[in-house]
């Protein structure tokens, strides 16, 4: 059987498949040329609770030793959304050298009445779209 040149508008599942494989194995030297970028995730810093305020400061500066362009809080930013903890993420935040986003989680959404609401009016939208170098984050 003869293969098809990539360029073909006939590929098969299979043909797509091994094109999806060759560019995950594909050695990132090949990439040298482009501009390569780094981002940080965590989780459930829960600010607010006793001695996560520390914890969560000395983590923050953990990750700006690895120099990442951004990070993301993929939830739980504070243990019941009041307003000092808030203040607390606020001060483990300043002088970082990359932003951080970050999305609501139980915390901010179920277990604080106005959670919602001081998430938004504190951090911004619960919904956003990040976009840097081409990537999309939601």
């Amino acid at each position: 059987m003869s293969e098809l040149p990539i360029w073909t508008a006939a590929l098969t599942r299979r043909d797509l498949i091994k094109l999806g494989l060759l560019t995950a194995v594909t050695p990132r030297s090949l990439f040298r040329n482009h501009d390569t970028w780094t981002f940080a995730v965590c989780s459930d810093t829960h600010f607010g609770v006793p001695g996560h305020e520390a914890k969560n400061r000395a983590l923050l500066l953990e990750i700006a030793q690895h120099d990442p362009d951004l990070a993301f809080i993929s939830g739980d930013l504070t243990g019941r959304a009041w307003p000092h903890e808030f203040d607390e993420a606020d001060r483990a935040f300043s002088g970082l050298p990359f932003p951080v986003n970050v999305a609501p989680g139980n915390h901010e959404v179920r277990w604080a009445p106005r959670g919602l609401t001081m998430f938004t009016e504190r951090v911004g939208p619960p919904r956003r779209l990040i976009e840097h170098r081409g990537c999309a984050f939601l």
